[in-house]
C-alpha cells in the first residue's frame, strides 16, 4: 500500500469514527432523559405547587441513586396558577430544553396547551384535573377523578335532607363548571347556582344573592382564595350559622383558608370531601430527612408524577404511553391504577371539619 493510500484509508476511517460517532449521540439514550415540570410555585395553590414540585423533586432524587445508568433531569418552570404563563413555560421547555416528558402541575396550565399537548404527542404526567374532558390520550392524571367524586357528595347531601341549596361556582376554569355539574348530578334536585369571578375580591353582592333565597346550606366549588373571602363575608353580613358544603378545593387550598380567616374554627361542622392522604412511613421519612418538613398535600401527587414517568418510559412514545395508562404500582400515598382515559382511580371519604381542622 502507497503512503497516499494509508493516509486516504486512515483518513476514510476517521470520517467513519466521526459519522458514527455523530449519528449514535444523535439519537437520545435513557441515560439522557430530561422531564420537564410545570408547577404553580406562586399565584394561587402555591402551596401545593411547591409541595407537589417537592415531592418530584424527591422522586428525581431516589430514582437516579436507584438507576446509576438511566439518570433523569429534571427543568422546573413557575406558571403562577395563570395560562399564559404555563403555555410559556410549555413553549421554553419542548422548543428550547427539549424534554423528553412532562409533568404538570395545574389545571389551568392544561387546558391551555392542551391542543399542543395532543398534537405533540409527548407523555404528560397530570398533577391535578383538567377542565376538558378526558379522553384517551397522551395525558396521564395522577390525582384521583373528582367528577364522580362531586357526584358521591350530590348524593350525601340530598341523604341529609339538603333541599334549599346555594351554590358558589368559580367560573375561572372549565373544570369548576365540571365540578359543580357532577355534584348536581348526584344531588338531583333544583338548586340556586351563583358564578364568582376568579379575581374578584369584592364578594357583598354575591353574598347578598346567596342568603336572600334563605338557604339551609351553602356549597362552595371554588377556588380557595375566594372561598375564603366569600365565608368572611357571610360571617360580616349575617348572625345565622349556614351549613358549608365543600370539595377538594378547600383540601388542596386550606392554608388559604388558614390565613384568609385567622381561624379556622369558623368553618368547624362543615362537611367536605377529602382524598385520602395516608402517606407511606419510608415517603414521609424520606421527605422530612431531604426538606425538613412533613409532605403536605400535593407532595405525593409530584412523587407519583415522576415515578409515573420514569417507571413507564419507552423509546417509542405511543408504548411509553400505552405503559403509564396500564400502569398500577404502589405509589407514595398507597395504590395507583388509572381508568379507560388514564384517570387515577378514586378514593374519597366525606367527613366534617372539627376543632378547625379537615378530617384525617
Amino acid at each position: 500500500m502507497t503512503k497516499t493510500s494509508k493516509i486516504v484509508s486512515i483518513v476514510v476511517v476517521l470520517l467513519l469514527v466521526i459519522l458514527g460517532a455523530t449519528f449514535f449521540n444523535s439519537k437520545k439514550q435513557p441515560s439522557e432523559l430530561t422531564f420537564g415540570l410545570i408547577a404553580n410555585l406562586t399565584g394561587d395553590y402555591a402551596a401545593v405547587g411547591e409541595a407537589f414540585s417537592k415531592g418530584a423533586e424527591l422522586a428525581q432524587e431516589e430514582w437516579n441513586i436507584g438507576n446509576p445508568n438511566q439518570q433523569i433531569q429534571m427543568i422546573k418552570e413557575d406558571d403562577g396558577f395563570d395560562a399564559k404563563k404555563g403555555l410559556s413555560a410549555y413553549k421554553k421547555l419542548t422548543g428550547i430544553d427539549h424534554i423528553d416528558g412532562l409533568i404538570n402541575t395545574t389545571t389551568i396550565t392544561i387546558d391551555a396547551l392542551y391542543d399542543d399537548v395532543v398534537k405533540s404527542g409527548i407523555p404528560v404526567a397530570l398533577g391535578f384535573e383538567q377542565g376538558i374532558e378526558a379522553r384517551n390520550d397522551n395525558v396521564v392524571q395522577l390525582w384521583p377523578g373528582s367528577v364522580p367524586a362531586e357526584a358521591k357528595l350530590g348524593e350525601a347531601i340530598k341523604a341529609k335532607g339538603y333541599k334549599n341549596i346555594v351554590m358558589f361556582v368559580d367560573n375561572g376554569s372549565a373544570v369548576y363548571q365540571r365540578f359543580a355539574d357532577g355534584f348536581k348530578k348526584g344531588y338531583g334536585l333544583p338548586l340556586q347556582e351563583i358564578k364568582v369571578a376568579a379575581d374578584s375580591t369584592d364578594l357583598r353582592s354575591s353574598v347578598l344573592k346567596a342568603t336572600a333565597s334563605k338557604p339551609d346550606a351553602i356549597v362552595f366549588i371554588i377556588r380557595p382564595v375566594q372561598g375564603a373571602l366569600l365565608v368572611k363575608e357571610l360571617k360580616s353580613l349575617s348572625t345565622i350559622k349556614y351549613q358549608y358544603i365543600f370539595d377538594a378545593n378547600i383540601q388542596t387550598g386550606f392554608t388559604d383558608y388558614a390565613k384568609i380567616l385567622g381561624d379556622t374554627n369558623i368553618l368547624n361542622g362543615s362537611i367536605l370531601y377529602t382524598v385520602p392522604s395516608v402517606y407511606r412511613q419510608d415517603f414521609t421519612d424520606k421527605f422530612k430527612k431531604k426538606f425538613g418538613i412533613d409532605p403536605a398535600i400535593g407532595s405525593e401527587t409530584g412523587y407519583n408524577a415522576f415515578m409515573l414517568l420514569a417507571r413507564s418510559y419507552d423509546e417509542d412514545k405511543a408504548k411509553w404511553i400505552k405503559n403509564m395508562q396500564s400502569a398500577s404500582f404502589t405509589g407514595a400515598d398507597g395504590k395507583i391504577v388509572f381508568d379507560e382515559n388514564g384517570i387515577r382511580i378514586p378514593e374519597l371519604k366525606i367527613g366534617t371539619i372539627e376543632n378547625g381542622k379537615l378530617p384525617n
